[in-house]
């Protein structure tokens, strides 16, 4: 199945093995500019709730999106735009030095489908990245990435881990 994207318009091929049975719509992210593409599934039974590596677009209504520390079950509401993480930001996490003062930003946009969250290692207005570097799953991204969450996902600023949590 080709699916094209809306943003950058590049043709994604998708396996027949790939999509997701018994499901209306499913989500696929563009390999070439990481955009969330929802699209409908031809000859599409009902849904079962079954769960595939492409997404499943029961998740896609998500409206509201937590980041949730590690070691300290500590909470922090995103709200939709942009959110710096921090010392003294939106999203101010205390007791941790490696954290800069404007550390990376995340920013929620809402979507026809649902939330679309993403995080680049970017605090500030100027594109200034970091002192201490923002991970995801380990790996250190630059202010040059744009990154999509997903529900579950960990990050990493300064020393403090956080969860992903969509609700």
């Amino acid at each position: 199945m080709k699916v094209k994207c809306s943003k950058c318009g590049s043709i994604l091929l998708i396996a027949e093995n790939k999509l997701p049975k018994n499901k209306k719509k499913a989500m696929v992210k563009c390999k070439k500019c990481n955009h969330s593409i929802v699209f409908t599934i031809p000859n599409a039974g009902e849904p079962e709730g079954e769960k595939t590596e492409i997404g499943d677009a029961n998740e896609l209504k998500i409206q509201n999106v937590k980041l949730i520390e590690t070691k300290t079950g500590k909470e922090y509401i995103l709200k939709i735009g942009k959110n710096i993480i921090g010392r003294k930001t939106d999203i101010s996490i205390e007791g941790d030095k490696y954290i800069s003062r404007l550390h990376c930003l995340v920013e929620m946009k809402k979507q026809t489908w649902g939330i679309e969250l993403t995080i680049s290692d970017d605090g500030t207005e100027t594109g200034k990245p970091s002192t201490n570097g923002t991970f995801y799953k380990d790996e250190k991204i630059s202010k040059f990435d744009k990154i999509v969450l997903k529900n579950g996902d960990k990050i990493r600023v300064g020393r403090t881990d956080l969860t992903v949590k969509f609700y």
